[in-house]
């Protein structure tokens, strides 16, 4: 129950940070940019009742390999994939993030990489299952780098 609690009120911080990043664009101080736009288009799809479908979120966002049409597509699907998604049947958010990534087509392996990391990065190592651990490049130096730069910020 505490778990749940906890994850509401972290997608609630999300979505706050989100509108607030968004409603800066508004202020007309400067042209827009173009992630600023993408941010604008990530609000509108998290906010739609059942969830965007996938042709929408690949022709707003995009699934190709340029930045702007990759890195706004895998903070969406990691953002997606805090509530149930049709069609993905996982309970595990980590491994629906990835799996909801990979459904959109395109440049899934970018895609499903950035959206991985952000919701490793989000859930923690003992989150993710041993059993997709083991399909991770270069895993024992990641966790070192990782539990080095704990120690150099903890310090």
């Amino acid at each position: 129950m505490r778990a749940r609690q906890n994850q509401k009120l972290t997608n609630d911080r999300i979505k706050s940070e989100t509108n607030c990043l968004v409603g800066h664009s508004d202020l007309d101080l400067e042209d827009p940019t173009p992630y600023q736009t993408q941010l604008k288009h990530m609000q509108r799809l998290l906010s739609k009742e059942g969830g965007a479908h996938n042709e929408e979120v690949q022709t707003v966002l995009g699934n190709r390999i340029a930045a702007l049409y990759s890195v706004p597509t895998a903070i969406f699907c990691f953002l997606r994939a805090q509530e149930c998604i049709e069609g993905i049947q996982v309970d595990d958010p980590f491994r629906r993030t990835l799996q909801y990534a990979i459904s959109l087509g395109g440049d899934t392996d970018t895609i499903a990489s950035m959206a991985g990391a952000i919701a490793g990065a989000f859930y923690g190592y003992e989150a993710i299952n041993t059993s997709l651990q083991k399909h991770c490049e270069l895993l024992d130096q990641v966790v070192k780098y990782a539990d080095d730069l704990f120690k150099l910020i903890s310090a």
